[in-house]
């Protein structure tokens, strides 16, 4: 009877932490959804601003090229940073 009643507990436990486990594992997912779709938007911008650079016939300022670098960089960071969370 007490094999029971342990066997029994054991499960209950188990099925408890399987339950917040798959809590954690939605939430982490929507939020790396939400982080993707970031860098996403922000990989769009700076594809745009480095077509811009490469595009002879338009002028393109120290500042503009500065930021676009910037961007670049801050994408780099984001995508590293994404990375190690998986």
């Amino acid at each position: 009877m007490e094999s029971k009643n342990t066997l029994s507990e054991l499960l209950e436990h188990l099925k408890q932490e399987r339950d917040e486990l798959r809590v954690k594992v939605h939430l982490a997912k929507m939020d790396a959804e939400d982080e993707w779709r970031s860098i996403e938007e922000r990989w769009e911008d700076f594809e745009r601003r480095a077509g811009d650079v490469a595009d002879k016939t338009k002028e393109t300022s120290a500042s503009f090229i500065a930021a676009s670098e910037a961007l670049g960089s801050e994408i780099g960071e984001a995508l590293r940073r994404f990375r190690n969370r998986l």
